[in-house]
């Protein structure tokens, strides 16, 4: 059983932590780093593998625990820049008892998983920013890089949401562009910064091995990121691109070789980031298990906690004008409402299959029609699941085409026993509904 469930992917993995750690500690010993320097490296692999286990179990989290998760970063960030240690005008550490911390390769790449988990969410967005501001200005070109290639990657994955991650990506570049032009005086130290030039000196093939490694770090986010959908290849696109960024870094000027040079957080910080991408691509499996199946119906995708189901105009859907009959985005949103539901595990089906079965009935139905769709149309059922309110359920649905809104729907559904009598939906609906509710108020 345990050889089945480590396989493919799973294997390669742990074959190249292994393999990376075993580099790193070779590198960095042969580039001239202390018994003691050795010791705090390999302990945090160790840390880190810790940590990579326990982030693969996180759980989406809703919009409060993602804001009061920023804020803590945030805080982070401000300590850094005001009472941490500064080197040469750099604020970029904290000190940990004789160990120094670099919170921004620690938690760069959480934060913007935080920012993944709902792109549309300005609250996180606007926090996240301001640490990525506070980054900035202590003056760590590393960081400044690394957050404007991860919000990129973001902005590219969740492409629906550039009013929140454009400015985010936006802000990131000028602070990159600001920090990497400016005269770096801070030494450069054999095992950190040019551990890999200074152990190819030493033996070609493990500077060769360790050159390698640096450039695969962000290989298993960009596996993870590119299979998954929505949030997972969101949060995995992201934190790749800030691992990229972090180690393009090292080429352009005095900032740490990260992982395979001598540094506890970096390497903490990406066991951590694989984590949180194991988690986000596991809450896609199902969504990419119905996609793949080729001559099954499509239950649409997330962006976000957006549902996006596909939809084409037929001549059936028109009426003599060749524009969609009004009452057809009706039957539209409820497509949309009910590949939501299956897209997450729930099924109409099961309801009814359940001890006390349960069904759905529209108790409030608001509609505005903006424009009008015609034949051939390809269009887009955009649908919110806002809130779980006693037995009902807070509904937010669009009709767009190429991004345009063309309808919008306020819709309260309700849940009903099967001879008409309202009920509250069942705990194990709720705990499916909850993870995916836009609302900072989950299902009461």
């Amino acid at each position: 059983m345990i050889r089945r469930r480590l396989n493919g992917p799973a294997l390669a993995l742990i074959a190249q932590i292994t393999a990376t750690a075993a580099i790193s500690l070779l590198a960095i010993r042969a580039a001239g780093a202390g018994t003691a320097s050795v010791a705090v490296q390999g302990a945090a692999f160790l840390i880190g593998a810790v940590a990579l286990w326990a982030a693969s179990r996180m759980a989406r989290p809703g919009r409060g625990p993602r804001l009061i998760s920023a804020a803590a970063i945030l805080v982070f960030a401000v300590l850094m820049l005001t009472t941490g240690v500064e080197m040469q005008g750099a604020h970029r550490w904290l000190a940990l008892g004789p160990v120094l911390i670099h919170p921004a390769s620690l938690l760069g790449a959480p934060l913007l998983w935080l920012v993944a988990q709902d792109a549309d969410d300005v609250w996180t967005a606007g926090v996240a920013a301001s640490a990525i501001l506070t980054f900035g200005l202590g003056f760590d070109g590393a960081a400044s890089l690394a957050f404007a290639v991860g919000t990129t990657g973001l902005l590219t994955a969740a492409r629906g949401s550039w009013k929140t991650l454009a400015p985010l990506a936006a802000l990131s570049w000028i602070l990159a562009l600001w920090s990497l032009t400016r005269s770096e005086a801070l030494p450069r130290v054999p095992y950190v910064e040019d551990v890999v030039p200074t152990v190819w000196a030493v033996s070609p093939l493990l500077g060769a091995a360790a050159g390698m490694a640096l450039i695969a770090l962000s290989a298993p986010l960009l596996w993870m990121g590119w299979r998954a959908l929505g949030v997972g290849a969101a949060a995995g696109l992201a934190m790749a691109g800030f691992w990229i960024g972090l180690s393009a870094a090292n080429l352009l000027g005095a900032y740490p070789a990260p992982v395979v040079g001598y540094g506890a957080s970096p390497v903490i910080g990406w066991l951590v980031a694989i984590g949180l991408a194991m988690a986000s691509a596991r809450r896609t499996t199902h969504e990419v298990s119905v996609i793949a199946i080729s001559d099954q119906p499509t239950a649409g995708r997330f962006e976000g906690r957006d549902h996006l189901l596909p939809v084409r105009v037929y001549y059936e859907d028109t009426d003599f004008t060749g524009l969609v009959y009004h009452a057809n985005y009706v039957r539209y949103f409820e497509r949309g409402r009910s590949d939501f539901l299956r897209a997450i595990g729930v099924g109409h089906a099961d309801l009814l299959e359940e001890a006390e079965p349960l069904a759905f009935v529209v108790s409030e139905l608001n509609i505005k029609y903006l424009k009008p769709a015609r034949i051939d149309d390809a269009l887009v059922v955009r649908t919110v699941y806002e809130q779980v309110k006693g037995v009902r359920l807070i509904i937010r649905q669009s009709v767009e085409r190429a991004g345009e809104v063309l309808c919008r729907a306020e819709v309260t559904a309700v849940c009903i026993h099967l001879d008409g009598r309202p009920r509250r939906p069942s705990k194990g609906l709720v705990e499916k509904v909850t993870p995916w509710l836009a609302a900072s108020g989950t299902a009461d």
